[in-house]
Parts: C-alpha cells; structure tokens; sequence
C-alpha cells in the first residue's frame, strides 16, 4: 500500500468533541509543541488551498490543539522528484464556495487524510501566517515535503466525508479509523464548517472565523 508522504495532498479538516480515550495517548498525541524559529504559534485556524498541475491539496490547520490534517488524492504525486514543485496557486480559504467547490470536485466520498503535529502551517513550508493573499514567498516545496515525510506525522489512512456547502455556509465531517505510526489505530473525527460573512477582500481582519477540530481517540 501507497503510504501518504508520497502522493499528493488536499487539506484535512477538523474534528468534534474527542470522547472517552487513553489518557497517555491523548497526551501524546495532543501535547503542545515547543515553539520552533519558524513557526508562529499564535497563527489561526483555518484552510488553505495547494494546486498543482496534477493534483489539489488542502490543509487545514487547528491552533488550538496544534494538528494539521491533509487531504489527498491516493494516487497524485507530488514530491520525491528531480524538479522542483511546480506550484499553481496557493489560496486561503475565506468563503464557503472556495472549500466548497473544492470538495464538489472530489469523485468520491473517501479520501486519504494525514494526521500531524504543527505550531503553525510553516512547519509545512508555508508563511507563519495564513493571512495571505498571493504565494510569493510564502511556499517553500523543499521544507513541505520533509514535513510529509517527517518525524511529525501521526496517523494516516482512508476516511468517510460528509458535507455539504453554499455561497452562504459550508460544513464537513470527515471519520474513520486510520494507521498510526506506531502502530495502532486511531479513530479520526475531523470537522470544518464556515459562514459567509461580509468582508473586505483586503483587511484579512473582515474575514469570518471557521471552526476547525481535529480530533483523534
């Protein structure tokens, strides 16, 4: 089986409330990082958006309990190659069509999802901040795909999506069962809803907050 460093990415998102579960393992897995020189750990939860030629990631990120989900296509690779990652568009979410649309190009109701441990989406290779609206200098190719492969990834594996979304809301719920990295399974409850709400396109301040929980048991 493929495992998910080397395929492409589409953003996780959030969970629920984490239920009844094994109180080391929860502290293993929820612990908060040490604060790295490149991460901002007071960055905001939220979703962004990778395209590649081939393949679309999303991301999304919870600050509060420091995790960053990864969605993805099974197939698609992106990383592992001579060339460098040829990047198409980088897009914060801030309206429920974006996520949306996204979601309604998916051909199924499975995905692959990616579990790991971040202060902040540069740990990934993004800008500290997601309040961004171009993708110069904010996406570096060689630190995201360590960070695919690297120390932090927690669990991986094939989860159920269920949404739904307008120009004025979007909610999903992705769960399942997936692998952890040592070993044992996991149960995955991922929610991501937003609100459209009036904004000015270029005061990152006007945007909606989304809700975003990633949760593991």
């Amino acid at each position: 089986m493929r495992t998910f460093p080397a395929v492409g990415l589409a953003i996780a998102l959030g969970g629920t409330a984490l239920g009844a579960c094994d109180g080391a393992r929860e502290d293993r897995v929820l612990a908060p990082l040490a604060a790295s020189t490149t991460a901002d750990v007071s960055a905001a939860s939220g979703a962004v958006i990778i395209r590649f030629p081939a393949v679309t990631f999303t991301l999304v990120f919870d600050a509060e309990r420091q995790l960053l989900a990864a969605h993805m296509p099974s197939d698609a690779f992106v990383c592992g190659g001579s060339e460098p990652l040829n990047v198409v568009e980088v897009l914060r979410v801030t309206t429920p069509s974006e996520i949306g649309q996204r979601v309604a190009l998916q051909t199924s109701d499975a995905e692959r999802v990616a579990i790991y441990r971040a202060t902040s989406p540069a740990d990934a290779g993004l800008a500290a901040s997601i309040n961004f609206f171009g993708f110069n200098n904010i996406f570096d190719g060689a630190k995201f795909c360590d960070f695919l492969t690297g120390p932090n990834r927690i669990a991986e594996g094939t989860v159920q999506r269920l949404s739904t979304f307008s120009l004025a809301s979007f909610h999903a719920r992705w769960t399942g069962r997936i692998q952890g990295v040592d070993g044992r399974d996991y149960h995955l409850t991922e929610v991501y809803g937003l609100t459209a709400d009036a904004h000015d396109p270029n005061n990152p301040d006007t945007f909606a907050e989304p809700v975003v929980r990633i949760l593991l048991r």
